[in-house]
């Protein structure tokens, strides 16, 4: 009978050289398998279910923290929070421990990332990302953030996100219908983001040549409007991978910003 457990995961957290969170209070939260605690240094991850190997603990933190870097990207911006494993405490049952406890005050934060102090331009926030309510990094929703990080970094254009993310709903559904069905989201969005993907092109954002498409650019207010609708069906995803029998919010037009 294996007799130890982990007691606690210790992560360093990295925040990019243009951001901070220096007036960021401590951020607690508290999920089925273990309770958290935030800092702008570190997470440290007091578990609830029983683990007897750092391995297996892990197993059940590191996806929750996969998907609180996702949804802390679509809030502030990729990178904007990512976490790396540092260490664990791992007690043993037939002794006091106090001496392993006790180690926890010399958790070596040695690697963590320092803010750069002539970043000339610095965002900073009052707040943390707040972990995420039921919400499951899936393989759709990984994909979908790729194409994201991706336009964030100049690889993609927006109407190609846009035309893959609606893609991959309809892909993952079996069709426009059955995916406004399945994710919940009025059809009228679906068929919004469709019509913008095959009637605006322009030298930026061209995805494909069309007949009838000529070089029509996007209006400001358009590319607004996609660019909120793309990260809440990437949210909204998340939400269904987590349970897909929860009674999810309707998303319709009304939750973005006017496009005309």
């Amino acid at each position: 009978m294996n007799d130890s457990y982990v007691e606690r995961l210790y992560y360093q957290v990295i925040i990019p050289e243009d951001m901070d969170y220096d007036k960021a209070q401590l951020l607690s939260g508290d999920t089925d398998d273990f309770k958290l605690k935030l800092s702008k240094d570190q997470l440290i991850v007091e578990m609830k279910t029983h683990c007897a190997s750092e391995d297996g603990a892990r197993e059940i933190v590191d996806d929750y923290l996969k998907g609180w870097e996702v949804t802390a990207g679509l809030l502030h911006g990729p990178g904007s929070l990512t976490f790396k494993f540092s260490n664990s405490i791992i007690l043993d049952l037939t002794t006091d421990n106090e001496d392993i406890r006790n180690a926890e005050l010399n958790v070596s934060l040695s690697d963590v990332i320092v803010l750069a102090d002539e970043a000339e331009v610095r965002v900073s926030h009052d707040e943390f990302p707040a972990p995420p309510q039921r919400f499951k990094l899936s393989p759709e929703v990984e994909m979908m953030y790729l194409r994201y990080k991706l336009y964030r970094e100049g690889r993609e254009t927006l109407l190609g996100l846009a035309y893959w993310c609606f893609t991959m709903l309809e892909y993952s559904a079996g069709g426009r219908s059955e995916a406004a069905d399945q994710y919940v989201v009025d059809y009228r969005v679906l068929r919004k983001i469709a019509e913008l993907c095959y009637t605006r092109e322009d030298i930026r954002d061209a995805r494909r040549l069309k007949g009838n498409a000529g070089v029509t650019p996007l209006r400001t207010a358009e590319r607004e409007w996609i660019r909120a609708v793309v990260k809440k069906l990437i949210l909204r995803v998340g939400e269904y991978a987590y349970d897909p029998v929860a009674k999810l919010p309707l998303i319709t037009m009304s939750d973005f910003p006017p496009i005309t």
